[in-house]
């Protein structure tokens, strides 16, 4: 029998991209959002779809920035922030 395509299962297999894959999401989001996250904290992406990787990572940026901007208002103890709060009904 003669084939015409051969699969190979490199990750993993072949080949471990484990050190490639965890150092490049660990690098991706120091850039994208400054935080540094060890590796180890990152092993829960191997093996998931690529797009579960970027809603964590877009997901990790928005709450980063979100809670920066939240302590940032609440040292300047602002009008806006007790707007927010009681707006939520947080009791502030």
């Amino acid at each position: 029998m003669k084939y015409k395509h051969i699969v190979f299962d490199i990750d993993g297999t072949l080949i471990d991209t484990e050190y490639a894959v965890l150092h490049s999401l660990q690098e991706t989001i120091r850039v994208l959002s400054g935080r540094e996250i060890p590796c180890s904290e990152l092993k829960f992406a191997l093996g998931i779809t690529g797009i579960a990787v970027c809603f964590f990572i877009v997901f990790s940026i928005i709450s980063y920035f979100l809670l920066r901007e939240l302590a940032y208002l609440s040292q300047r103890k602002s009008d806006k922030l007790k707007w927010i709060c009681g707006r939520a009904n947080y009791g502030f």
